[in-house]
């Protein structure tokens, strides 16, 4: 259980069925097509953040402004997406961040930083998938069959809670193109001085 007062949490926000609730509710109205395995992605990336950034920065800017290219800009996407019960980390998406004029440089530069910064905790992603599963069994989560969640967190624990991609009908349906960052850096994007 996690109290919010003000600015300051006490308790942990993975735990909170009512944070987590929200958190996934807000996703699945966003892509009511998400299977077991997109919400296990967000809780992954909001947890674990981007450090799996382990190519050289060459290599994560050439990949990151091949994929910039290829995605059409897009007006009416949402900019970005918050990730975490405390919404300390952001998925940004590119589609949106082109159509606005975003600058390629200031956007891998800041995904750079946040995960050099940002520390993954590995018991805040067992604690928010074991918080998942309950929201399911006491179903206020009923999208996802028991089955699905147990063959998934088999999965997860005997590969100790790896990252995993968005499903194949995620990318189908949805076309996931973004970059985790600091939601504190959202304001340095968008700043034309």
């Amino acid at each position: 259980m996690a109290i919010n007062i003000g600015k300051v949490t006490i308790g942990n926000l993975w735990k909170s069925q009512t944070e987590l609730f929200n958190l996934v509710i807000s996703h699945l109205n966003r892509y009511p097509g998400m299977e077991v395995q997109d919400v296990y992605t967000l809780i992954h990336q909001g947890a674990m953040g981007a450090g799996y950034i382990t190519a050289g920065a060459e290599e994560f800017e050439e990949r990151m402004a091949k994929e910039f290219s290829e995605v059409e800009a897009d007006e009416s996407q949402s900019l970005w997406e918050t990730i975490r019960p405390d919404g300390e980390l952001v998925r940004l998406h590119l589609a949106a961040y082109k159509a606005r004029g975003g600058a390629l440089q200031a956007l891998s530069t800041l995904c750079l930083w946040t995960a050099s910064i940002f520390e993954g905790d590995t018991d805040d992603l067992v604690n928010g998938w074991e918080t998942f599963q309950r929201l399911c069994a006491d179903n206020r989560l009923r999208q996802f069959s028991h089955e699905d969640i147990s063959a998934f967190t088999r999965w997860a624990e005997e590969n100790n809670y790896p990252r995993a991609r968005h499903s194949k009908a995620f990318r189908e349906a949805y076309h996931p193109h973004y970059r985790l960052i600091r939601r504190d850096f959202l304001h340095l994007l968008m700043d034309k001085d």
